[in-house]
């Protein structure tokens, strides 16, 4: 009897010989009787596809592309166009996922499949290199089953932390393709305007308390763990396009508090100019004044103080403000959790795995 292909699991792959396998392994503890991995390879100058090979030849539901072009972007889109399964999960290669939590999410997928939901979004937590939990984000209230009414959304969106990461996400694929959802080529940051455009879209959403990704973060060899201009601009440009050309004319209901969520990362990401190279620092104050017109969206109160502060005070102040308040947070997390335990600990992660 023919098994239809439920979910297609597309993993980017590119120079993580040192993570690749954890990632996978705990992908196989679930059950992937009607699913695929797709793994698209990336030039990596590692063990990376020697590795995707080892597994090929021991799970036959792997397959195995090679990207067309470079970047997260285009690794993400050509494993899209491949996929067969009626529901599409991003994972990053570097990170893992809590094979029990991921199951379940899965099992209520396949149970509800006829409903032809949009878009499931779960919590997450993020990690150390060393397994320990850091924290845990909980922007969803923990139910049995998933919230599935639409105006969850402003709660969502409300609660600390950001929307936007695409592993969160479990996403129906005849719904990217019927409104052309794909990633946004040559820039890092792609997460943003990923996002923006899927929830403005999504009819049908399901939250999903039930924690299964785990972000890792401080490795320093992640994109998101290094500073450059490159990573900044595209950051500022898709801030800018997501706030001007996507959102500011849009009729979807809960844009105000999307846009604000959205002007709160312009305004932290201020700080990068102390901490970008010293030959780029000059050239990052000018892209974000060019880009202040974002601040004055009139109906965020942190938007204006920041924009009141830049004229009196100027932008170079500001931002060094910001970095310093960015440093100073994080000494007192760390002082706090020597002292402190996690409210999630590593070992209640462990019983999951």
């Amino acid at each position: 009897m023919r098994i239809d292909m439920v979910f297609s699991i597309i993993i980017p792959v590119y120079n993580v010989e040192k993570f690749l396998q954890k990632c996978l392994d705990h992908v196989f503890a679930c059950e992937l009787y009607d699913s695929e991995v797709i793994l698209v390879l990336g030039n990596s100058n590692d063990g990376s596809a020697n590795i995707c090979i080892e597994y090929q030849n021991k799970h036959s539901n792997i397959v195995i592309i090679q990207q067309e072009d470079v970047g997260l972007s285009d690794a993400r889109n050509c494993g899209l166009k491949v996929a067969n399964g009626e529901y599409i999960v991003f994972l990053d290669s570097d990170d893992y996922i809590i094979s029990n939590n991921f199951k379940e999410s899965l099992n209520y997928i396949r149970k509800t499949i006829r409903f032809n939901i949009d878009v499931f979004i779960s919590d997450f937590y993020r990690v150390s290199d060393s397994g320990k939990v850091i924290s845990s984000v909980r922007q969803i209230e923990e139910t049995f089953s998933p919230i599935c009414e639409y105006n969850y959304m402003e709660h969502f969106l409300e609660q600390k932390g950001c929307f936007w990461n695409v592993w969160r996400y479990i996403y129906r694929k005849g719904f990217l393709i019927e409104n052309q959802i794909f990633f946004r080529m040559g820039y890092l940051s792609e997460d943003i305007d990923y996002s923006v455009k899927v929830l403005l879209k999504a009819k049908k959403i399901a939250f999903f308390h039930n924690p299964y990704y785990c972000y890792v973060v401080g490795r320093g060899s992640s994109l998101m763990d290094v500073v450059t201009y490159k990573r900044v601009h595209d950051t500022v440009v898709i801030i800018h396009d997501s706030v001007n050309e996507i959102l500011s004319n849009s009729a979807f209901p809960y844009r105000k508090v999307m846009i604000k969520k959205i002007l709160l990362e312009f305004i932290l990401n201020m700080a990068t100019i102390y901490e970008v190279a010293k030959s780029d620092k000059r050239k990052t104050k000018s892209l974000f004044k060019q880009n202040l017109e974002l601040l004055s969206y009139n109906q965020y109160f942190l938007a204006r103080i920041i924009s009141i502060s830049i004229s009196i005070f100027g932008i170079s102040s500001v931002a060094l403000a910001l970095s310093w308040l960015k440093k100073i947070k994080r000494l007192l997390v760390r002082k706090f959790k020597s002292k402190q335990q996690l409210l999630v600990s590593e070992q209640a992660i462990k019983e999951h795995i």
